[in-house]
């Protein structure tokens, strides 16, 4: 099956599915690879509104995958392997839907203090990486209301897409998020 496709509310920011069925039915192929699937799993169980599953199964995968399995540990390493940063991100994600502004915002925190560290080695994943993580951090400051700290964020990330040549939608969601908050800001 396909990836279901998404839209982002130029209101809100926040992206939900086109077909809500069928994101059903993809994230039920998912659960049923098991964990094979269970990172793929977090943004649609998201957008489908059961945040709360979507941060277990985010904290479950990003322990498999090296990373901190659950907040104390988070608080306690202060690191993210770059192998897990995309799950950390998405989990983060998810935490912030769920209402967990400050544990979204310690893990994005997380995930680009460790991205730095992994850019002064070169690692050639870092670029799209960041740009993630300051795209959806932009997000959350967005919801804060934090305008000017949401312009920063989704100026670093529109930087970086433009800069390594990132996917056309991608780059044309964080000009839609700068252009509604210069809207909210004028």
């Amino acid at each position: 099956m396909t990836e279901p496709s998404f839209l982002i509310d130029p209101q809100t920011l926040r992206d939900r599915p086109v077909d809500e069925a069928a994101t059903r039915a993809r994230l039920s192929e998912l659960e049923a690879a098991g964990e094979e699937g269970e990172a793929e799993c977090v943004p649609l169980l998201r957008m489908l509104g059961e945040t709360a599953r979507a941060c277990e199964v985010g904290w479950r995968v990003l322990g498999r995958l090296g990373g901190p399995g659950d907040p104390e540990a988070l608080a306690r390493s202060g690191v993210i392997p770059i192998e897990s940063a995309r799950t950390a991100i998405r989990l983060a994600h998810a935490l912030h839907w769920n209402g967990d502004l400050d544990l979204a915002d310690d893990l994005y925190s997380t995930v680009i203090r460790s991205l730095a560290n992994a850019a002064m080695e070169d690692d050639p994943r870092v670029p799209e990486l960041e740009a993630f993580a300051h795209q959806h951090l932009g997000k959350l400051r967005f919801e804060e209301g934090k305008y000017d700290i949401a312009r920063f964020h989704f100026e670093h990330a529109l930087g970086l897409r433009e800069k390594i040549g990132a996917p056309a939608d991608q780059i044309e969601s964080t000009r839609q998020a700068l252009a509604r908050v210069e809207e909210l800001r004028a």
